[in-house]
């Protein structure tokens, strides 16, 4: 008989998306990701899988709102219509999440109708068998310390897989792929069959122990990173994963300086593009950078500038008892920029 599931970690849903478009009831770039679960709960329907596996930061905070709930019930509707299983660990962005007040909510009983959604939440150290295996479960809420206590209880650790929301020492982390110096040593998951976790994003697996990273992409960091979750399948004592790649957004940065001959803008389409000008401080004031944009074509356009001449003097004298219009002139000033003045004033006019 084989065993099969599906494990999914950090969503990290939320009403406001600075990455994405505040347009009609909801942000595009949250109903990005909460189509790339609902794709996710349509493959495990499709395998027949016998539960699904939350490792964590399903929500940026530990009380979402209520449509935000709404939402994320409706993602994983073909789940419980299937009736399947749903274990939900608490991730360190959702402690104190309580399981009795999140399906209470009459508009989560409304979208359910007759069906009792399967779905628990784990928010204590909990366990399950399954075909002569024993599946634990470890949230966000216990300290270093205490989760090293866990896995040292736990006996007959070959027949052990722990499913977990935790920290790992020399885990990838960040765009530049550093080692983390802190967290819990690897050499506490020794002999166990296998150990699923969330909390870093990029996913990775060493030896009998990984990272599923995150289902979409946060922000630019993970702009390189492949995006997706994992199935599994246990069968007669031997455990294969599969990591499946979803199709998320792109997420594109683009340097442009002063001597840059352009860019094939059909391929930013339906993208999340970064523009960083690059250049001195006269050509970054003459740039054209609407006409750029426009011909961009993108989803969503971020801007960021980056000055390759010296950094500017801070004036001493702009304090807190002086006005925005007045520290504008003084800065200017003092950088022996006075003809800037007319720009400055015109710029926090704009933005006030």
């Amino acid at each position: 008989m084989t065993v099969k599931f599906l494990s999914i970690a950090d969503i990290h849903l939320r009403v406001t998306e600075t990455l994405g478009k505040h347009t009609g009831k909801i942000n595009t770039r949250t109903r990005d990701k909460l189509g790339l679960l609902q794709k996710t709960a349509e493959f495990g329907v499709a395998k027949r899988v016998d539960f699904v596996m939350l490792l964590g930061d399903v929500f940026d905070t530990f009380n979402p709102p209520e449509k935000l709930r709404a939402w994320f019930i409706k993602a994983l509707m073909p789940l419980i219509t299937a009736e399947i299983p749903i274990y939900w660990i608490i991730g360190n962005h959702e402690t104190d999440m309580d399981s009795y007040n999140f399906m209470a909510m009459k508009s989560l009983l409304d979208i359910m109708g007759e069906k009792e959604a399967p779905i628990q939440i784990i928010n204590g150290f909990d366990s399950f068998v399954k075909k002569d295996h024993n599946f634990y479960m470890i949230p966000a809420m216990y300290t270093d310390t205490d989760i090293i206590k866990i896995l040292n209880t736990i006996e007959n650790k070959e027949k052990s897989i722990v499913f977990g929301h935790w920290a790992t020492k020399e885990a990838l982390i960040g765009e530049e792929e550093f080692r983390y110096h802190e967290g819990i040593s690897s050499r506490y998951y020794e002999d166990f069959k296998r150990i699923y976790l969330g909390d870093f994003h990029k996913y990775q697996k060493y030896g009998n122990w990984m990272y599923v990273g995150s289902l979409a992409r946060k922000n630019f960091s993970e702009r390189s990173d492949k995006k997706g979750f994992v199935y599994s399948e246990l069968t007669d004592g031997v455990l294969e994963d599969t990591f499946v790649v979803v199709p998320d957004r792109e997420f594109i940065e683009i340097e442009i300086t002063d001597e840059s001959k352009g860019f094939d803008f059909k391929k930013l389409e339906n993208s999340v593009v970064k523009l960083v000008f690059k250049g001195t401080r006269e050509w970054l004031l003459t740039l054209d950078r609407n006409k750029i944009i426009k011909n961009l074509n993108a989803y969503k356009v971020l801007i960021d500038f980056k000055n390759t001449e010296k950094h500017l003097e801070q004036n001493k004298n702009i304090s807190v008892l002086t006005t925005l219009e007045d520290d504008v002139k003084s800065f200017c000033k003092t950088n022996n920029r006075s003809e800037l003045i007319p720009r400055g004033l015109q710029i926090l006019e704009e933005v006030k």
